[in-house]
């Protein structure tokens, strides 16, 4: 079976050991167009965190700004006590009196919300888990341990006479993926999310737009945000290993290759659960063999694909790819990209970058 990322060559020796991804790359989709408010008329979000009919996919942490959905913090209480919420290098802290709050000591949490001069709604950390990054920095000898970080199971409520009420439903319940797909995250349950600071992102557009530390994102696991963390590709990755460095171009091309955009305009050609093989040139991520079979997909640019063979969702089409392009992917690819011509990749090497950040390849179908 293809697995999302592997070890290098410099880590085979002991990668048996190991708790590795261990079946085909369910690579992430994003939603065709990621409406404020998916019950008025809009898609609602497979693969975003999702708070009542709302996106929730970033939020500031000054509690006089609000999100594009028109959420504030209103309070982030800890044992009742009010403290200051925080995303630190990727890891939510509430900064009070006594210092620092951070890791299980978060467990019971309660982030309030304000939406509105009403609506109010509460975020409760459940639990918070390590999770094993995926990029592998070559090195010899090979780094160990892995390197972590933490994510975190979190419930939301709709608040009524300033009490929570007892419905509460995990952020991500909504963000669908494959039956046992938790082997990819390396042991850690497929509903937690990962929460960094700092980049600013246009959900529609699929782009980093700017960067802004008084702001963070969340994403729910296995999908884009959440994968472009375990790659190692936003900055807040550097705490968990200091050769985590990317910069912003890369990431944008790593966020254009897992949605599929290849027109470049934001426009997501997969569908959840799309198997799909990738390498980056850092070579923080390599192909696990067997290989035989593999074609490649696309080569990938921070504004889409330089060159498109066989998209993956004509590769290893599913009813759900039929459903959602039933004159084909190709026939609408050509309708998206009318500006921007997307040749053959000439080079037929699924080793091969030539020039290019990120290479895709397509398993033989099952």
């Amino acid at each position: 079976m293809l697995r999302t990322v592997s070890m290098f060559a410099a880590v085979v020796a002991f990668a048996a050991c190991m708790d590795l991804p261990g079946r085909a790359a369910q690579e992430a989709t994003a939603v065709q167009a990621l409406e404020d408010d998916c019950q008025a008329g809009g898609v609602c979000p497979t693969n975003s965190p999702v708070v009542a009919t709302f996106p929730f996919i970033d939020m500031p942490f000054n509690r006089e700004w609000t999100n594009t959905q028109g959420f504030s913090i209103k309070a982030f209480l800890i044992g009742g006590v009010d403290h200051e919420f925080r995303v630190t290098a990727g890891h939510i802290k509430g900064m009070g009196r006594g210092g620092p709050v951070t890791g299980p000591a978060l467990e019971g949490a309660q982030l309030w919300l304000r939406r509105g001069t009403a609506a109010e709604y509460v975020l409760r950390i459940n639990h918070v888990t390590p999770v094993k990054m995926w990029a592998r920095i070559p090195s010899i000898p090979p780094v160990s341990p892995i390197p972590q970080t933490e994510a975190y199971e979190i419930d939301w409520a709709e608040v009524f006479d300033g009490q929570p009420v007892n419905d509460w439903k995990n952020v991500c319940a909504e963000a669908r993926r494959p039956p046992g797909d938790d082997v990819e995250l390396l042991g850690a349950p497929n509903t937690v999310t990962f929460v960094f600071e700092g980049e600013r992102i246009d959900a529609r557009a699929k782009r980093i737009y700017d960067f802004d530390t008084r702001w963070f994102n969340l994403g729910c696991a296995g999908h884009t945000l959440a994968k472009m963390y375990l790659m190692g590709h936003v900055a807040a990755a550097a705490a968990a290993a200091p050769g985590y460095v990317t910069t912003i171009d890369e990431r944008q091309t790593i966020m254009k290759m897992f949605a599929a955009d290849y027109c470049g305009t934001g426009y997501a050609f997969t569908v959840p659960g799309m198997p799909l093989g990738w390498q980056d040139d850092k070579r923080w991520a390599h192909y696990v063999p067997p290989i035989t079979g593999f074609q490649v997909e696309a080569r990938w640019t921070p504004t889409g694909a330089a060159c498109l063979n066989a998209p993956r969702a004509e590769a290893n089409g599913t009813a759900d790819t039929a459903a959602m392009w039933p004159h084909g992917i190709r026939a609408e690819i050509t309708a998206r990209c009318p500006d921007k011509v997307l040749p053959v990749c000439t080079n037929g090497n699924i080793q091969a970058f030539d020039g290019y950040h990120m290479v895709t390849a397509n398993p033989p179908p099952p």
